[in-house]
């Protein structure tokens, strides 16, 4: 159950209410979060972070943060790595991985994990009940050998899961 009064409602396409509540258990108030995909979660985030989106649709770069406009190039199914190289910040203290649209356009990541500091930050892999966003979650594991979670994520029909990736869990 959510320790917080709901602010809107959650959807399947969402970050799901139990992990907005383990973001705002893990991050400091004043904590910055680079997050790959946005939507209306993206918003309610920045009520709270300073929050920089990683997105390829210009329709969805509405919900008041940071966007760092990164379409896909021909041919790919993810992000032009060169336009998030040069702009995501330096530093930030969660990476929320919720993008781009769900299913093997999310496995870009793995291609360009360099680009990503790994090592500090909380990160958080969304939709990981779907077997591309777990090889995900896996392969980060792997890589930095942090502790990690994965955690239910269940409202009204919506069953969903995700990961936590951090030292101190």
């Amino acid at each position: 159950m959510c320790d917080f009064e709901m602010p809107f409602s959650f959807n399947e396409w969402t970050i799901g209410p139990k992990l907005y509540s383990w973001i705002l258990k893990l991050i400091p108030g004043d904590g910055v979060i680079l997050e790959l995909g946005s939507g209306e979660g993206s918003g309610l985030l920045s009520k709270h972070f300073k929050v920089f989106s990683v997105e390829n649709f210009k329709e969805y770069m509405i919900y008041g943060t940071n966007y760092i406009y990164a379409p896909c190039p021909e041919g790919s199914n993810w992000y032009d790595p060169q336009l998030i190289k040069d702009r995501i910040p330096d530093k930030y203290d969660c990476l929320l991985i919720d993008g781009p649209r769900g299913g093997e356009n999310r496995l870009g990541i793995l291609d360009n994990l360099s680009l990503f500091n790994l090592d500090d930050p909380v990160v958080f892999v969304d939709d990981i009940n779907r077997d591309h966003e777990l090889r995900i979650f896996n392969e980060i594991i792997g890589k930095t050998r942090r502790n990690s979670i994965i955690i239910k994520d269940e409202y009204g029909e919506i069953k969903k899961k995700f990961g936590i990736i951090c030292d101190t869990i």
